[in-house]
C-alpha cells in the first residue's frame, strides 16, 4: 500500500527495523535531501547491496549488486553511483504522534530523492517521470514472486572489505 508500483523488490520488513540494522552494525547516518531553499545532497555513510535469488528456471543462485539492477538513462551504463545512510525522516500526524516516514511512504533504497528513503543517492537525482535518472536493467532483476536476500553491508576502508 506504498509504492510498490514503482519498486524492484518489496520488503517484508518494517522500514524503521532497516534503519535500526544500519545503527546496529555501527553506520553512520547523515541527512535526507533537502530542496528549500535550494537543493542540498543527501549524506552519510555507504551503503553496499547485494541482491540474491535463486533462478526459477535454472535454480542456479544469482548474486548481484542492487546497482546492476539498475542503468544510467543517458549512458546506458550499469549505475555508478553508491547509496548512503541518510536515515529518512520523522513526521508528527495530525494527532501529535510521531511516525518514521519511510513505515508510511515504502521509499527505503531511494533511486529518486525523496526525504524518507533511509538509503538515498548522494547528488540530485529528479523524481519527474520526464526526467528520470535512472531506468530498470530487467535482465538482471529477479523473475516478479521470487524471493530474495538482501544483504546490506558498510564499506571498511576499501570496497573488498565489509562488514
Amino acid at each position: 500500500n506504498s509504492k510498490e508500483h514503482e519498486s524492484i523488490v518489496s520488503l517484508d520488513i518494517p522500514p524503521h527495523l532497516i534503519h535500526a540494522a544500519l545503527l546496529v552494525i555501527g553506520a553512520k547516518q547523515g541527512t535526507p535531501a533537502k530542496f528549500d531553499p535550494a537543493f542540498t545532497p543527501p549524506t552519510g555513510e555507504v551503503i553496499d547491496i547485494v541482491v540474491c535469488w535463486r533462478d526459477l528456471e535454472s535454480g542456479t543462485l544469482r548474486k548481484v549488486k542492487a546497482q546492476d539492477m539498475v542503468e544510467e538513462n543517458e549512458s546506458g551504463q550499469t549505475m555508478q553511483s553508491h547509496w548512503v545512510f541518510t536515515g529518512g525522516l520523522f513526521g508528527v500526524d495530525p494527532d501529535g504522534k510521531k511516525y518514521y516516514l519511510a513505515n508510511v511512504t515504502g521509499e527505503v533504497f531511494g533511486l529518486a530523492n525523496f526525504p524518507g528513503s533511509i538509503l538515498d543517492v548522494p547528488f540530485e537525482s529528479p523524481s519527474d517521470y520526464s526526467n528520470l535518472y535512472y531506468t530498470t536493467k530487467t535482465e538482471n532483476i529477479p523473475q516478479i514472486s521470487t524471493d530474495v536476500i538482501l544483504i546490506l553491508s558498510r564499506t571498511l576502508g576499501d570496497a573488498s572489505k565489509t562488514e
